[in-house]
């Protein structure tokens, strides 16, 4: 994945702002026995059920985990990125309000996904007073590293929806009006129709047909009167 954002370093600009979100699974095997598409040895990697990479023992083992162990993958991927030279300049928590139930009885249900805010150079284009929200008493404060925010809900059959709301601080604070809000991971066009919404040309990567096709409606219906026929050049999406 930090390959991906090698090419997103390429077109950044040196005051841009890098956002990535990413959530966490457990290690494990199904049932106690070899995934299917096995060998014999269980040596062979199945693909992912329920999100959920299983493995074999062995695979566990080769691969550093153990089974029922979070990953942590988050925080790898962060690291990698810092390797690559990426300053890691914040990390955000978005709560769910409306999180999936989960059948478990041995830890807490999940709730939460991370954000992390990445950079090229110490110093970037970032207006923090763009995103103020209200403080107790009246007046406002700068907004802190914990938001709270239901899913999505979106009738099409995209199953990872994040709300419109969790993209508007980092356009409105990291980009400037009239500027390029790129999204390599594009799904169905919610970070474009943000950006087109308030100003911004969107572009969005997206390697899935299915989700490709609702990305013109879902740019339009977020970004509402801010898509006019003069501005039907205000998005572009790559599949």
């Amino acid at each position: 994945m930090a390959n991906v954002f090698d090419e997103v370093w390429r077109v950044l600009r040196d005051d841009g702002v890098l956002v990535v979100n990413i959530g966490d699974t457990y290690a494990g095997y199904k049932d106690g026995k070899f995934p299917a598409h096995s060998n014999s040895n269980g040596n062979q990697r199945s693909m992912p059920t329920s999100g959920a990479p299983h493995r074999s023992r062995a695979l566990l083992k080769l691969d550093g985990f153990k089974d029922k162990e979070l990953m942590g993958i988050p925080w790898r991927f962060a690291f990698a990125m810092q390797d690559r030279g990426w300053y890691l300049r914040q990390e955000i928590i978005w709560s769910k309000t409306n999180y999936t139930p989960e059948k478990v009885r041995d830890r807490c249900v999940r709730s939460h996904e991370k954000l992390f805010m990445f950079t090229k150079r110490p110093k970037y284009s970032w207006d923090g007073d763009k995103i103020r929200i209200p403080a107790l008493g009246g007046g406002d404060k700068l907004r802190p590293d914990v938001w709270s925010l239901p899913v999505s809900s979106y009738r099409s059959a995209h199953f990872a929806t994040f709300p419109p709301e969790l993209v508007e601080p980092f356009v409105l604070a990291g980009s400037p009006l009239g500027g390029v809000v790129l999204d390599p991971f594009g799904g169905t066009g919610t970070v474009a129709g943000v950006a087109v919404r308030h100003g911004r040309k969107g572009i969005v990567c997206e390697l899935n047909p299915d989700y490709a096709q609702m990305i013109d409606a879902r740019v339009r219906h977020i970004a509402g009167s801010a898509m006019q026929c003069d501005q039907e050049d205000m998005f572009e999406a790559t599949v």
